[in-house]
């Protein structure tokens, strides 16, 4: 729910969601590794949130507090006899807090000054085990893996924009700003270590503009994101694992254009949008890479835990060096 007066809001949210699901991994009308996903869970989410202006100034403020719990009930993988065949139990929770205030000034009536602060601690926590069950080696029953463990990230995060009136119908505006994704565990290998908080400087310019007695809307952007310890999703049979990826530059431009032309009966509306994107790592070391088997050789510039396959089917796990390369995301 939401209570509002003058000058002040208080805003609360909770939310409960479950999962099942049902998945093939072996991708083969075998019966070689399936799994089973039972999760639930639940955000609380609180926010004290102050607005007002005063003179030529506006500003907001605020503390912001957020709890969020992953339970898995368990995920299972299970399949021919090997060592896939395990129950993964966890608990991760993350409690997250913050203040913030970001202050606009208006210098004159067509140019505007903003800078904006927040200081966040996240405190992230896992509680889990993974089990055997049959068809694992050595039996079902067996603890196979433990975790019981947390960790603490604090950062500052900001941002300074201005924006310019050049006309009533058009506006440019320019900021730089920074932000921060946390780290995380990963449920399917607990005793991993967590991933590292993704670090995200961004540069934007652009344009604003409606025009022709308002009935067209033509907007244009160009933007460079900065990331360090970029966050991405990795395979590790059975597993998609978190991972932290170094540094990753993307550049880009977006337009957007809107018509409403005015007729004598009924309405159109028209909208289109074009995005051009050069995103790459920048320093990526040890990306993953699956080579299809069979294989003779490693090729230059590739690590692999054998120097040849002679399998007749399924993928080898490689590593390379990604730098310079075109981002998954």
């Amino acid at each position: 729910g939401e209570s509002s007066g003058d000058m002040g809001r208080v805003i609360t949210a909770y939310r409960k969601f479950k999962f099942f699901g049902l998945y093939d991994l072996d991708t083969t009308p075998l019966y070689v590794l399936n799994a089973r996903r039972v999760e639930d869970g639940s955000t609380f989410q609180q926010e004290f949130l102050l607005e007002g202006e005063t003179g030529n100034l506006k500003y907001t403020a605020g503390f912001f507090y957020l709890n969020l719990k992953n339970i898995q009930r368990p995920v299972a993988t299970f399949g021919a006899p090997g060592p896939g065949n395990i129950d993964r139990f966890s608990v991760q929770e993350t409690n997250s807090y913050a203040a913030y205030a970001q202050f606009t000034y208006a210098l004159t009536d067509a140019l505007n000054l903003s800078a904006g602060a927040r200081y966040t601690i996240d405190e992230t926590s896992i509680d889990g085990q993974f089990v055997s069950t049959t068809g694992f080696p050595g039996g079902a029953g067996q603890v196979v893996a433990r975790a019981d463990s947390s960790f603490r990230v604090e950062k500052p995060t900001w941002r300074f924009a201005v924006d310019y009136k050049l006309t009533p119908d058009i506006l440019a505006y320019g900021s730089v700003s920074r932000g921060f994704k946390s780290g995380a565990y990963n449920n399917s290998s607990i005793t991993a270590e967590p991933t590292r908080p993704e670090i995200l400087d961004a540069y934007e310019l652009g344009l604003k503009t409606e025009l022709l007695d308002r009935s067209v809307r033509f907007n244009i952007t160009s933007f460079l994101y900065d990331y360090k310890d970029l966050q991405i999703g990795a395979i590790s049979l059975p597993n998609v694992l978190l991972v932290n990826a170094a540094t990753a530059k993307v550049k880009g431009l977006e337009f957007e254009l809107a018509a409403a032309p005015k007729l004598g009966e009924g309405t159109l509306n028209v909208a289109s949008t074009l995005a051009l994107l050069d995103a790459k790592y920048k320093s990526f070391p040890n990306a993953p890479y699956f080579l299809p088997n069979p294989f003779t050789s490693v090729p230059p510039g590739f690590t692999c835990t054998v120097p040849s396959s002679a399998a007749g089917g399924g993928n080898t796990p490689w590593s390379f060096r990604a730098s310079g390369k075109r981002m998954v995301r």
